[in-house]
C-alpha cells in the first residue's frame, strides 16, 4: 500500500468526532477561539439541546486575524444536508468565511492551511 493508499484508507474510516478533535486541535494551536454546540439527539438522561438544524459544528474567530469562520465537517463521504446548505449559504452572504471539512482536507493539510493567517499581495499607493 503507498502513501496516497494509506491516506484514502485513513480518511475513509475516519468518524467525525475524532476529525472534530483533530480541528479543534490545530485551532487551539493556531490561536483560534472556537465554539462547538452539541448535537440535538437525546443524550442517557433524555436531555436534548435545541440547536437549529444544520447550524455549522464549529464557528470560530481570530481577533489578530480579524476573521470568523463556521466550519461543517462531516466523514469522507458525508452528506451536507439542505438545512447546513442554506446555514452556511446565509453565513457567507453576511461575510463569514465558511468551510466544509472532510477527513482527506486533514490529511492534505488543507484544514491548516485554512486556519493559517492570510498573506495578503496588496500594494499601497
Amino acid at each position: 500500500m503507498n502513501r496516497a493508499e494509506y491516506a484514502a484508507a485513513v480518511a475513509k474510516d475516519m468518524p467525525e468526532k475524532v476529525l472534530q478533535a483533530h480541528v479543534e486541535a490545530l485551532m487551539r494551536e493556531t490561536s483560534w477561539r472556537f465554539f462547538h454546540a452539541a448535537d440535538n439527539r437525546p443524550n442517557a438522561r433524555g436531555h436534548v439541546q435545541r440547536i437549529n438544524a444544520g447550524w455549522p459544528d464549529l464557528f470560530a474567530v481570530h481577533v489578530r486575524q480579524g476573521r470568523r469562520i463556521a466550519i461543517e465537517l462531516k466523514r469522507q463521504n458525508g452528506r451536507v444536508s439542505d438545512d447546513q446548505k442554506a446555514w452556511l449559504a446565509d453565513l457567507e452572504a453576511v461575510g463569514i468565511e465558511v468551510h466544509v471539512f472532510r477527513p482527506d482536507d486533514l490529511l492534505s493539510g488543507r484544514i491548516l492551511a485554512a486556519l493559517a493567517p492570510r498573506i495578503t499581495t496588496e500594494t499601497k499607493e
